[in-house]
């Protein structure tokens, strides 16, 4: 008899190739073109939308370079626009289907330039109305470890983890997810987010897995309950932004104690008593274009009066905060075509009426309310879900410039003061908010430099800083913000950029006078840094509100900013400085600078070298 015996694991082998003919058998592609080997008279891939695309961007199908046949696609940008290549795809809903796309990029591209968005329709037309809120839950285990997945409000978004600039090497996202059965359609945009270069596409699939591959328990809940996740820890009490009724306790007994709290003290009602005088804040637009002077200054005398009526309650401060607020409440709008003045007033008014929430009359807790609602919050949500002007972009790269804190970071602090009111409205602007931030904070790696100069860095600490504090006061957590590399390190990028006269090296737009951040004094205490409150404390200055609120006792003992090394390299955004001493007079001091910035406020021209001497730019 003859046998025939197969070596050891043949039968193993021969069943897994039978498993996955049967799969391929069955699985379904729905991506037509997706080797984008059909290209129109226009030279664009057939079958495909394209987005965004204008100023120095373009999306074209290239011969050069291919990872199968003989085209991919080309999506440039210049760093100031995100051209996208979208496509919808009809979907049986319940079932699991697989998205891959494979792709390279140029030189200097970064794993957040590199992004896809995919967003799932119940029906048409294709409008927020109709679009089913996706949910991490649909994904199927395990992950692609090379595939960073995330969520922006009811979108999807993919990233690389990491990039490979290997022109010969191509890389590839790629999910497996189950759509609930009211699913229909989805849309799928590939972008460069503002990178500065290309990226070429090729191979994509959306392909249609075999029955029996459905995850388990997939629906389309409810997107409030989405929404409001953010909220489970939230403080019930007020108040809850920034501060507490115990940070407001131990800042009145400070007041007392410490020298330097009664003097921050001091300034603070000399400011007070100024602004009695003062008659309410109108609504003026000088230039045609920004209400933002007036935001500025309402905010300023929100700070001033609600933190010093909490240190030492005076009927006059309250009387006349509220004159400033009613003034601003009854503005025909807080300017959302400039949304800096909207999220600037919108942090005015959450910060009064949570500070003194107890002291204001039902009447006027719902004025308060009401006008951040329909002035701030009702209008994020429109730009949030695309159906308003994009105002806010301000004409350049808003996700990732001064503007993505200053916008979100306001917005968030009204969102947060109203969270247990209107909670889905709240929760939403909060996620979505905070996916911006993450992409805006990475900026700062690795060391902490900031590219717009130190003018720039200030406003956006600024508001990051507070908008960091009011999430981990209201919510008892940043989110892992801080953990961003680069944030620990920030409070040096003015320390090192501002001479013994206390100019700073001018690079971006910004002037020469040294920027006085009480954020420092926060980060200090943070990182447990003593020289960033010495040196604050040397130069003198900040917020007397903020100051109160962010100084320890003891907080620049040993604050040997003076021992620090004197020179200093912020990578990334390729600035440094050289000094021969830290408290001379005369001592000197050199800043360089050897790149453009690509952010949206430009700083020297490409490839040339700006050089300061006693923090003046002189080239």
């Amino acid at each position: 008899m003859f046998t025939i015996r197969w070596p050891r694991g043949t039968w193993m082998v021969l069943f897994l190739g039978l498993v996955a003919w049967s799969v391929s058998a069955t699985t379904v592609e729905l991506m037509s073109n997706g080797d984008f080997e059909e290209v129109t008279s226009q030279g664009r891939p057939a079958g495909f939308a394209f987005g965004y695309v204008s100023g120095n961007a373009e999306i074209v199908s290239d011969n050069t370079r291919a990872r199968s046949g003989e085209w991919s696609v080309r999506i440039t940008s210049d760093g100031n626009e995100r051209p996208a290549l979208g496509r919808y795809v009809q979907l049986e809903g319940g079932r699991a289907y697989r998205f891959t796309v494979w792709f390279q990029v140029s030189e200097g591209m970064q794993p957040k330039n590199i992004r896809t968005r995919i967003m799932a329709y119940h029906d048409s037309p294709y409008n927020e109305d109709n679009k089913t809120a996706w949910q991490m839950n649909w994904l199927h285990e395990p992950l692609d470890e090379a595939t960073v997945c995330s969520l922006a409000g009811p979108n999807f978004h993919m990233e690389p983890r990491s990039l490979d600039y290997d022109p010969s090497t191509w890389s590839r996202l790629t999910v497996d997810f189950t759509v609930p059965a009211e699913v229909k359609t989805i849309l799928i945009q590939i972008f460069n987010q503002f990178g500065t270069g290309s990226i070429w596409v090729d191979d994509l699939s959306v392909q249609q897995l075999p029955a029996g591959y459905e995850k388990e328990s997939v629906s389309a809940a409810d997107s409030s309950v989405l929404h409001t996740e953010i909220l489970e820890t939230l403080r019930q009490q007020h108040p809850r932004i920034m501060a507490t009724a115990e940070d407001f306790a131990r800042i009145r007994q400070l007041v007392e104690e410490d020298p330097l709290m009664r003097q921050w003290y001091s300034s603070l009602t000399f400011s007070a008593d100024n602004i009695l005088s003062e008659p309410p804040s109108e609504y003026v637009i000088p230039d045609g274009k920004r209400l933002l002077a007036t935001s500025r200054q309402v905010l300023d005398r929100v700070e001033t009066l609600a933190m010093a009526y909490c240190i030492e309650p005076n009927e006059r401060y309250l009387e006349r905060l509220w004159q400033e607020l009613q003034a601003a409440a009854n503005f025909p709008d807080w300017n959302p075509s400039h949304f800096l003045d909207t999220a600037e007033m919108t942090r005015a008014f959450a910060i009064a009426y949570d500070w003194l929430y107890d002291v204001w009359s039902q009447q006027q807790r719902q004025t308060l309310r009401e006008a951040i609602i329909d002035k701030g919050l009702d209008s994020a949500l429109m730009y949030y879900h695309g159906k308003a002007p994009a105002g806010w972009q301000g004409g350049h790269n808003w996700t990732e410039s001064n503007w993505c804190f200053v916008v979100n970071g306001g917005i968030a602090t009204g969102a947060l003061a109203l969270a247990d009111e209107v909670p889905e409205m709240a929760g939403e602007i909060l996620q979505t908010g905070l996916y911006w931030v993450r992409q805006a904070i990475t900026r700062f790696s690795p060391d902490g430099g900031w590219d717009e100069g130190t003018g720039y860095w200030h406003y956006s600490i600024r508001y990051l800083i507070s908008y960091i504090c009011a999430l981990e006061t209201a919510l008892g957590t940043d989110f892992g913000l801080t953990k961003t590399p680069g944030i620990d390190q920030t409070g040096f990028f003015p320390v090192y950029l501002t001479n013994n006269k206390d100019e700073t090296f001018n690079f971006g737009d910004t002037g020469i006078e040294a920027p006085r951040a009480s954020e420092l004094l926060w980060l200090a205490d943070r990182f447990d840094q003593p020289a960033l409150a010495g040196w604050l404390l040397h130069i003198g200055g900040g917020s007397p509100a903020k100051n109160l609120l962010w100084y320890r006792p003891g907080i620049d003992e040993e604050s040997t900013f003076d021992r620090l090394p004197q020179d200093k390299h912020f990578r990334g955004v390729e600035v440094a400085s050289f000094r021969s001493a830290w408290l001379e007079p005369q001592g000197g001091f050199r800043g360089l600078q050897g790149r453009r910035s690509q952010s949206g406020t430009r700083s020297a021209g490409c490839r040339q070298f700006r050089v300061g001497r006693l923090g003046r730019a002189l080239g």
